[in-house]
Parts: structure tokens; C-alpha cells; sequence
């Protein structure tokens, strides 16, 4: 057996939850002509989680700003630490 096998009589299935990963993903509570979406990833796009989705709506609404013109000092060093997170997390 190597990392890539599976034990007998387990299927894919079994090991990979298809309803959790559905749920976190917005788009794929849609039905199209009475099924439900599948969307498979190209190229051009990909869906992203909603976790994701609400980290870009947190930044959005709370610290979306130039990082160099902040009204005062402390909403300025507030902006300054979150983009030296962000570019941490790379």
C-alpha cells in the first residue's frame, strides 16, 4: 500500500465528505433545470470558499484604505500591520 492507495473496499466516497465541501461553497446551493450545480474549476475562474468570501467582505468593509494616507496615526499603524500580515501569509 503506498499514499496513494486506499484501503479494500473503501471507496472515494467514503473518504472525501462531498456534502461539507458543497456547503462551503455558495454557488453549488443553486439547482440548474432541477439538479444541483456542479461546477468544475478551468482555467479562467475557480469559486471560492466562504470563509474566503468573508475575509474579502471583512477587509472590505473594516480596513480597505492606502496604507500611506490613513486619517490619523492609529488607523494609519492599524492599516500598516494588516498589509505586513497579509504579505506573511504568502
Amino acid at each position: 500500500m503506498n499514499a496513494y492507495s486506499q484501503p479494500a473496499g473503501v471507496t472515494a466516497r467514503d473518504l472525501l465528505d462531498v456534502e461539507r465541501i458543497r456547503r462551503d461553497f455558495p454557488i453549488l446551493h443553486q439547482e440548474i433545470n432541477g439538479y444541483p450545480l456542479a461546477y468544475l474549476d478551468n482555467a479562467a475562474s475557480y469559486q471560492r470558499p466562504r470563509s474566503v468570501l468573508d475575509a474579502i467582505r471583512h477587509y472590505y468593509e473594516h480596513d480597505h484604505a492606502n496604507v500611506h494616507r490613513g486619517a490619523d496615526k492609529a488607523d494609519a499603524v492599524l492599516r500598516n500591520e494588516n498589509l505586513l500580515l497579509s504579505r506573511q501569509a504568502e
